[in-house]
């Protein structure tokens, strides 16, 4: 794994802060329900979705505005 630049190849990237804590959660969130076979049929919500990562935030400690985040409703 290497650090992202504009003119490296395409590859794997290592990713920090923000974005990988991120995308860390969200893995350990799916890896959780996938593990526990009660919650096979368990879908999140838009407003789920949004309430998770608000909580994340926070617990994080992000400074304000590190994140603007709009969820729009489908139809």
């Amino acid at each position: 794994m290497r650090e992202y630049h504009p003119s490296s190849p395409v590859g794997i990237c290592v990713l920090g802060g923000f974005v990988g804590d991120l995308l860390l959660s969200l893995n350990a969130l799916n890896d959780s329900i996938q593990a526990n076979p009660n919650l096979n049929e368990f879908k999140l919500t838009s407003d789920q979705i949004e309430r998770f990562i608000e909580d994340w935030i926070k617990s994080s400690e992000f400074p304000d505005g590190t994140c603007v985040v709009k969820i729009t409703k489908a139809t």
